[in-house]
């Protein structure tokens, strides 16, 4: 049996369906992973902070921007925090990295 004749819609359709999976596989290939929201020790253990240190590193205005609250408790956007580590200069994000590779 024969396949049936495609209409030029059909030729149309199908070529908008091979670009779509193209571009999905290219965000696929390009894209990070996805954002995750870390409790207040993984946060902290990510910066380097000690647990006794969690005084400290709730009153950070800079790290503070990187929280939200969901169900009563802090979470911090794992990419804000990633990106707050790239703000800092050059000595601190050595600190914040040697700590966090000693851990």
């Amino acid at each position: 049996m024969s396949e049936p004749t495609k209409t030029p819609f059909d030729l149309i359709v199908d070529q908008i369906r091979a670009v779509v999976r193209e571009e999905i596989a290219k965000l696929r290939a390009t894209s990070k992973l996805e954002d995750r929201l870390l409790d207040t020790d993984e946060a902290m253990k990510v910066l380097g902070y000690h647990e006794d240190q969690r005084q400290s590193f709730n009153r950070n205005r800079e790290i503070r921007k990187c929280r939200r609250k969901v169900g009563g408790f802090y979470r911090y956007s794992s990419s804000a925090l990633q990106r707050y580590i790239e703000s800092l200069d050059e000595s601190h994000r050595f600190t914040v990295l040697k700590s966090v590779k000693n851990a």
